[in-house]
């Protein structure tokens, strides 16, 4: 189960996203090349109509010191309950750890959205993590193409969420 508070102003009645999902990882055999494949149903507690579902695939491929994932994420119906619309994001995310635990890992993709007044947009992102005291510690760079022209994202509400950014996260498992 994934879940986050959350809070849009273009979407004021979301606060928080539940989202089970099931999946399978493994390899390919006794290949070194591996795989991540999940279904995520997203829903959204006390909104009607925006719940969704995608099919997260990703490959994984280490090309001597890079590990390179690529990623094929489509939704299985209407892109966040919007009759009609469907989306399919593509990304690739390298990355290289050093002796010293670092590592340096991006993303660029873009997410593809059709249907009537649907618009795709290119996303990316370059960061450091590093693992402190079993503590998971990341900072990147996040950033798109979407502008005040984008027919989706376009507002000043709307560009908010993709406006260039750095992020700082700490994570623990248990």
């Amino acid at each position: 189960m994934f879940s986050a508070t959350n809070k849009f102003e273009l979407t004021p009645d979301i606060r928080a996203v539940l989202a089970p999902y099931i999946g399978k990882f493994g390899s390919f055999g006794e290949s070194d090349i591996s795989y991540n494949v999940f279904v995520f149903h997203y829903t959204y507690p006390g909104v009607e109509g925006m719940d969704y579902t995608e099919l997260w695939m990703e490959i994984i491929k280490d090309f001597g010191p890079v590990k390179l994932k690529f990623e094929l994420t489509p939704t299985l119906n209407d892109w966040f309950g919007v009759e009609g619309w469907t989306g399919i994001n593509y990304a690739v995310h390298p990355s290289k750890t050093f002796a010293n635990g670092i590592t340096v890992l991006g993303s660029i993709g873009y997410q593809e959205l059709s249907g009537e007044g649907a618009e795709g947009w290119a996303h990316w992102n370059l960061g450091v993590n590093k693992d402190f005291y079993g503590l998971h510690i990341v900072l990147r760079y996040h950033d798109s193409d979407v502008d005040s022209s984008h027919k989706v994202y376009g507002s000043e509400q709307g560009r908010q969420i993709f406006d260039e950014r750095f992020v700082f996260s700490v994570s623990k498992s248990f």
